[in-house]
């Protein structure tokens, strides 16, 4: 019994539109696919690469971005430049490539690949992961095998806007109001502070206070001096950044909180 009659060509361009709308791979043309094969020295395309984390990081034209995040921004519509490495397509060096679009594959198993100078990357078991010897599912890699990561660097952010937001006044348990010139934007100086902090300081949190320590080498007052300026112009001349003072054969500077 015929129930409904339709347009061969309507209903082929709705089948269509929805796989690509869902990054549904249940519709592939292999001819077509081996036309745009990027890496025909490496084989035959043969299947689609189901998917990543959304919080695995992409090499992006604006830095390391959460393919979340790209997905959100850039899904419909939108394009950016993905980082790509050429020794993928047979070439070498880092080179940009548009993306199309951007797909939410639902949920699904997940497995981690640790290297062992420690990145990281989460997939899908299917994902392929670039070898030596070619590309390798990430569930048949077996430990200590050989994978290729990006063989140039990739690009830095211009957005100089910091990733969060702070209050520059802030009233304290103590009930005083304190004002602060906190930056809202990347520097040299914030990340002067940020990597003294990571290499010769440390965070400090009691019960009723907290500090933070720059320490420096007895002989090495400038740089003492230079960071003890630069917290009081954040932490404003009235709020409690402590002297540059001789503490166990360093010396140190100390900022508590409100």
């Amino acid at each position: 019994e015929v129930w409904k009659v339709v347009g061969a060509r309507e209903l082929f361009q709705m089948v269509t539109r929805h796989a690509w709308v869902t990054g549904d791979p249940g519709l592939a043309f292999l001819d077509r696919l081996q036309a745009d094969n990027p890496t025909p020295a490496l084989g035959v395309l043969d299947a689609t690469n189901p998917c990543i984390s959304g919080d695995a990081l992409v090499a992006t034209e604006h830095g390391l971005e959460k393919f979340e995040e790209l997905y959100r921004k850039y899904h419909n519509p939108g394009r950016v430049g993905l980082a790509t490495d050429h020794r993928t397509i047979t070439g070498s060096g880092v080179h940009l490539h548009h993306s199309q679009a951007f797909y939410d594959q639902g949920e699904k198993e997940v497995w981690e690949l640790v290297t062992k100078s420690g990145f990281r990357l989460k997939a899908t078991a299917e994902h392929k992961i670039m070898t030596p010897n070619g590309w390798t599912k990430l569930a048949g890699l077996s430990q200590g095998a050989e994978i290729l990561i990006q063989s140039a660097p990739g690009v830095f952010s211009g957005d100089k806007k910091l990733q969060f937001e702070w209050s520059n006044q802030v009233t304290g348990k103590n009930g005083r109001s304190y004002k602060f010139n906190l930056p809202s934007t990347w520097s040299q100086e914030l990340g002067q502070l940020l990597g003294w902090l990571v290499g010769d300081g440390f965070v400090r949190l009691n019960e009723n206070d907290a500090y933070v320590v720059l320490a420096f080498g007895v002989k090495n007052t400038q740089a003492g001096d230079y960071f003890k300026d630069l917290l009081g112009n954040y932490y404003g001349k009235n709020n409690r950044v402590g002297e540059l003072m001789p503490v166990e054969r360093t010396r140190q500077v100390k900022l508590h909180s409100g």
